[in-house]
């Protein structure tokens, strides 16, 4: 079993916890003003979903459909038996996940970083790929390349970063313009990232 695999099996255990937590989870100011940028009703790709809480309840709420993935098959259910209208989630790879039909916003919080660095790049031109112009990507990561091991609720979990210049150069390779990138983000709802990104489909 590979880390990734490792990871979804980790989140497949702590999932019960996992959603006591984020069902109650205020939406993250940050998805507030993303969403804001999004042209209206237009699709939006959770990459990293979970649970579907908070981000796709609020992000469907506001008009938006909602294409929700993740490698947790026990989280994907939670996130179904949510019944959001206009949502819908699949269990799927990050690293292999391809939609023909494009979104006008992407969405990666705290879901980039489980992938492998030797698969990040390509991930990063994918998300691009599935962008229409004027979409919109908003992502959290870390801000130096590297490897980690982290635990939560007792589960062990891994970690993979590229280094921030390096994320910019590939962003920007693929037509999109970086609009922000914010290193030790801090706010009530998000707490700290060590980065975070809002880019732009722009080519």
């Amino acid at each position: 079993m590979n880390n990734l695999e490792k990871n979804a099996a980790a989140y497949d255990k702590i999932c019960e916890r996992w959603s006591r937590i984020r069902d109650k989870s205020p939406i993250n100011l940050c998805v507030v003003r993303f969403a804001e940028l999004l042209e209206k009703n237009c699709r939006v790709l959770d990459v990293g979903c979970g649970t579907g809480c908070p981000i796709d309840v609020f992000l469907t709420e506001q008009g938006f459909s909602v294409v929700g993935i993740d490698a947790s098959p026990k989280m994907i259910e939670k996130a179904r038996a949510l019944g959001l209208k206009n949502a819908h989630f699949l269990t799927a790879d990050a690293a292999q996940y391809f939609s023909e039909e494009k979104f006008g916003g992407v969405v990666a919080f705290d879901s980039l970083w489980h992938l492998p660095q030797s698969r990040q790049e390509e991930v990063y031109r994918r998300i691009a790929a599935m962008l229409v112009c004027g979409g919109y990507f908003l992502f959290t990561h870390g801000k130096t390349a590297g490897s980690a091991e982290g635990e939560m609720f007792g589960e062990k979990f891994f970690y993979n970063a590229l280094d921030a210049s390096f994320v910019k150069e590939i962003l920007e390779g693929c037509g999109m313009k970086i609009l922000s990138m914010t290193e030790d983000y801090r706010e009530e709802t998000t707490g700290h990232r060590e980065l975070l990104v809002v880019a732009k489909k722009i080519i």
